[in-house]
């Protein structure tokens, strides 16, 4: 009886977020990170541990993602992170570069500090201390990177696109450290520059490995952090190296993003194949599909006596598909993968 009232509350919650309009799986983060890393915030001040050896509001975010998960369980809802994509050897080359990307972003900002102010940066001893920050950039990466490029950039390009998707995470990353961090005005200034520029370059990356999103920012993103530790003084949060880090950052990711939208216009992007079929609709009935959106067929849906894990294998073929349709006597296109072409149906690739 238990188990039946059980699942008795969990489908009235899932009819319930079912209602509620698609961006509030957006706006549930955005408030949740906020709240969850201002709590955590209070919390190492007032029991521990000490910053110099782990930040705890850095989780914030990750545990926003968390509560999506909790709170929205209905399937065109619930958050879908994208991790590692296709392992493959392009994959290790790719994380490889990352990590190389965020040192030579370090290193020629601590070239730079040191010409401004005619010093020396002296270079770190191998030791317990350097061990430990480079774990420590890790772990506080990947509950970073676990929500702005795992779950808020794939969910802003389903409104924005790639590049627009990615300056919206880089500026809500941004407001966060002010937030958590008590930034100044030119700290904040600084950073806001280096975060959009960070986002844009790891989303220029993710052009040559697509879904690799968790994997390839963690790599950058901890290598970054690590190397300020170790070779920057004040780790990296004087007025220089900040600056230092903002511009070499915005210079890398210009030339990043160039390159990869330079591929992807060359012909190297996935290629999609083009699906002809045949409606019989008169024409009145076509133009009515066409101003179909998701909405309606939500609403249709929802009017429907149907249970979602019978929609289920049918979503995840065709949730991808493109579709436009033309009157009787003329083809109706699809836009579909490759993967999910049937043999037995006319195919025609666009020139």
């Amino acid at each position: 009886m238990g188990g039946f009232r059980l699942r008795t509350v969990a489908s009235r919650a899932t009819a319930l977020t079912h209602a509620l309009p698609r961006w509030a799986p957006l706006a549930l983060f955005m408030i949740a990170c906020a709240v969850f890393t201002l709590g955590l915030v209070l919390l190492q001040s007032a029991v521990g541990p000490a910053p110099e050896w782990i930040e705890l509001h850095h989780f914030g975010p990750a545990m926003a993602v968390g509560l999506l998960f909790l709170v929205f369980r209905d399937h065109h809802r619930a958050p879908e992170l994208a991790l590692l994509g296709r392992p493959s050897l392009r994959l290790l080359a790719a994380v490889l570069g990352s990590v190389a990307i965020g040192a030579v972003i370090v290193i020629t900002t601590m070239a730079a500090r040191d010409t401004i102010t005619l010093t020396r940066t002296p270079l770190p001893v191998a030791a317990l201390p350097v061990v430990i920050a480079i774990a420590t950039a890790v772990v506080t990466a990947l509950g970073q990177e676990t929500a702005w490029r795992a779950y808020l950039q794939p969910e802003l390009e389903q409104w924005w696109g790639p590049l627009p998707a990615a300056i919206g995470v880089g500026v809500f990353w941004a407001v966060w450290a002010t937030i958590s961090g008590a930034l100044s005005a030119e700290a904040a200034a600084a950073f806001a520059l280096m975060t959009i520029s960070l986002s844009v370059l790891i989303r220029g990356v993710l052009e040559f490995v697509p879904g690799a999103n968790l994997v390839i920012g963690t790599a950058l993103h901890a290598t970054l952090n690590a190397s300020m530790l170790v070779f920057l003084p004040e780790r990296g949060q004087d007025r220089l190296s900040m600056w230092g880090l903002a511009i070499t950052s915005l210079v890398v990711a210009a030339v990043v993003w160039l390159v990869a939208r330079w591929r992807y216009s060359a012909g190297a992007a996935p290629e999609r194949a083009l699906m002809t079929l045949e409606t019989d609709l008169p024409p009145d009935e076509v133009d009515d599909l066409e101003d179909l959106d998701d909405e309606d067929l939500d609403d249709d849906l929802d009017d429907e006596d149907l249970d979602d894990e019978d929609l289920d294998e049918g979503f995840d073929e065709f949730e991808e598909a493109e579709y436009e349709v033309e009157p009787a006597g003329g083809p109706t296109v699809a836009s579909i993968p490759e993967a999910l072409q049937r043999p037995e149906e006319p195919v025609r690739h666009s020139a």
